[in-house]
């Protein structure tokens, strides 16, 4: 019995991580990775510049380039369609507001999702960042979500990244 014990990967990597299906696969990874309170995780190897790997991992660090990205603080994320569209809730410890990731793995079908998003205030729109196979090239900055009593609903396109984050 050692409590305490931290859990860590010393090397991940689901391979194809240069193509739209595996920086998919990088994202959802790095999601599960945070919801299940990993410790460490080391990628083996760096994704490759401009590659949708590269781009997992930049909508998480800093998907505003001003150093905004997924919060720090594991929050609890359902999807009622789980099987086509993944959700990660998180709270940034900084800034104090809610940020969820949401991925959609239909690569032919657009998804509309039903959110809630909490944060422990009131929250009336969220800026919006998005990966997709409408632009493999960059994150985009996509209108802003409106919110009534934490409430809206967005539609995802097919093999998609978007994050949320709270104002």
């Amino acid at each position: 019995s050692y409590p305490g014990t931290k859990i860590g990967l010393t090397e991940w990597n689901w391979g194809a991580d240069g193509t739209l299906n595996g920086g998919l696969a990088v994202a959802e990874v790095l999601g599960i990775l945070g919801r299940e309170k990993v410790d460490l995780a080391c990628y083996w190897t760096a994704p490759k510049l401009g590659t949708p790997g590269f781009y997992a991992y930049k909508i998480y660090r800093n998907a505003d380039n001003q150093g905004h990205g997924f919060g720090d603080i594991a929050l609890k994320s359902f999807s009622n369609q789980s099987d086509k569209v993944s959700i990660f809730g998180s709270l940034d410890s900084h800034s104090g507001k809610p940020v969820a990731l949401l991925i959609n793995k239909d690569d032919r079908n657009s998804r509309v999702v039903e959110l809630t998003l909490t944060g422990g205030r009131e929250i009336a729109n969220a800026s919006a960042f998005r990966y997709s196979s409408e632009k493999k090239s960059e994150i985009v900055k996509i209108s802003d979500v409106s919110f009534k009593s934490n409430r809206s609903s967005l539609t995802l396109p097919p093999y998609s990244i978007t994050l949320l984050r709270g104002e």
